[in-house]
């Protein structure tokens, strides 16, 4: 059995919470989230999906060409690697958000992430 994308699990999930928050907001008369910054959202998200299925591409290609042709040593998944993996995961995307909060093209692609007025 082939391993499905974590995505084919969490869209659904995503997509109940979304809806259970505006029924929420009808039933309760709040107006927490305006059209237009859900649509804004909404734009945010699909682009920023898009921009992470090219760079996926591209990485797949990259790092299965350097994989294939330069690796220097493989090592063993233990659990302490696999920890120190995730960890250097994790400091990458941090470097990144603050990239997109320091570099100007970052920031434009960036900023919707922090428009809402709520």
């Amino acid at each position: 059995m082939q391993d499905a994308n974590v995505y084919t699990y969490l869209t659904p999930i995503a997509i109940f919470f979304v809806l259970i928050e505006v029924a929420l907001c009808y039933i309760y008369r709040r107006d927490y989230v305006s059209f237009p910054e859900a649509v804004a959202n909404f734009g945010t998200a699909l682009g920023n999906q898009t921009v992470n299925v090219l760079v996926a591409a591209g990485v797949y290609v990259v790092y299965g060409y350097l994989w294939e042709n330069y690796r220097i040593w493989t090592f063993e998944m233990h659990w302490w690697a696999f920890i120190l993996l995730l960890l250097g995961v994790d400091f990458i995307f941090y470097w990144v958000h603050r990239w997109g909060h320091a570099i100007n093209i970052m920031w434009a692609a960036h900023s919707p992430h922090h428009s809402a007025k709520r």
